[in-house]
């Protein structure tokens, strides 16, 4: 896997861009780059993926152009920001498997799950929501 990432994440989901903000943080070698997908200049063929793909699952784009898709995604996140050791667990198959099958959940379920603001982590308007330290 190539550096840096293009995580492609839903702006109008307001938990999603919580998680976001949290790796972002924890993103201290600056591996990651987000791309919300919610906006409307947002290319969705530079991925070779469809918009509702896009905005169904969480996506990232390495430098040399592979594209990861849900937990997979989500295991190259983690890597990105040093949680190996925890990625390495979760690639296990029956640990995945577990993984992914929460994942499809969550993933369905995202918008429905309640919001709640942390002390200015995110900014919220009609249309979609902000992240701190967006790169």
């Amino acid at each position: 896997m190539k550096y840096p990432l293009t995580v492609l994440s839903d702006g109008k989901c307001a938990i999603c861009v919580l998680q976001i903000n949290y790796y972002l943080k924890k993103d201290k070698h600056r591996r990651l780059r987000v791309a919300d997908v919610s906006k409307p200049d947002f290319d969705v063929q530079t991925f070779g993926i469809t918009q509702q793909e896009a905005q169904q699952y969480m996506h990232v784009m390495d430098a040399s152009g592979a594209v990861y898709k849900g937990v997979d995604a989500l295991l190259a996140i983690w890597r990105a920001v040093g949680y190996t050791a925890v990625a390495r667990v979760f690639s296990f198959s029956i640990l995945k498997q577990l993984l992914v099958f929460g994942y499809h959940i969550f993933a369905k379920i995202r918008y429905k799950i309640p919001f709640f603001k942390t002390a200015g982590a995110i900014h919220c308007d009609s249309e979609t929501c902000q992240w701190k330290g967006m790169r």
